[in-house]
């Protein structure tokens, strides 16, 4: 199975959490006016889970979806420490899961979410009420990935700037299902302790050797600022949100 977050993603991507006030920042009006007290909510694509553990303060319970057995770990570790008691951790390759069905289905930043004919049945047949669907939009993600590879002479590393929403929207509507669908931007800075931890953040997201540290430092004024006193590593996201209710 393929390894999808790095050894030091867990760190940065809660660091980067923290500061922005993920997932509140930039769903949290949506999910409050989707979610319900007593609803079953599955996180698809939890990762390590800090969606997951945002939805289990506004529902009944959460069912926290994904494939990846270290950031799901990582989420268990994290529910002790916090005494959080209505989660509950599911490994599997979506579509194929085997658990009850849920009342919302929420996938944020699952780009193979609702791809394909199999998805996009299972999840209007395992989902009761509705759901949100956040994807990369239609303008590219603005951030360093693209200047440092064509700097270093590397294949570019981006995320696509669309991945298909319209074409899930389409699908969605075709059920039967009604959707809205909105362009929400979203900053999520990395933090940084120093000008070292930026580049080697840096390197942890482009997968990058030891061997292209200096080549990263000489630039590293174009790819960080400063806000506040704490040191960025700036990220902007272009989201393209759908809303479904059956």
């Amino acid at each position: 199975m393929t390894k999808f977050w790095s050894d030091n993603a867990f760190e940065f991507y809660k660091q980067a959490c923290d500061h922005g006030n993920y997932p509140e920042i930039p769903f949290g009006d949506h999910l409050r006016a989707l979610i319900s007290t007593d609803d079953v909510v599955a996180d698809i694509g939890c990762g390590f889970g800090i969606t997951s553990l945002y939805f289990a303060k506004l529902c009944r319970k959460v069912l926290a979806i994904d494939q990846d057995a270290a950031a799901l770990k990582v989420l268990a570790h994290t529910m002790k420490e916090q005494q959080v008691g209505n989660i509950e951790i599911i490994q599997s390759t979506w579509p194929k899961v085997d658990c009850e069905d849920w009342d919302i289905a929420i996938g944020i930043y699952h780009n193979n979410f609702a791809n394909d004919t199999e998805k996009i049945n299972q999840l209007i047949a395992k989902t009761r009420r509705g759901g949100l669907i956040s994807t990369q939009g239609t303008l590219e993600r603005e951030s360093f990935h693209l200047a440092v590879s064509k700097k270093l002479g590397l294949p570019p590393k981006h995320s696509p700037s669309c991945s298909n929403g319209c074409y899930v929207k389409g699908r969605l509507e075709q059920a039967g299902l009604k959707v809205s669908c909105s362009m929400i931007p979203h900053d999520f800075d990395q933090p940084v302790k120093d000008r070292n931890q930026a580049i080697l953040f840096i390197m942890d997201q482009l997968r990058l050797d030891e061997e292209h540290y200096l080549s990263i430092a000489e630039s590293l004024d174009e790819y960080i600022k400063e806000e506040s006193g704490t040191l960025l590593v700036p990220i902007r996201r272009y989201n393209c949100v759908l809303i479904f209710n059956k």
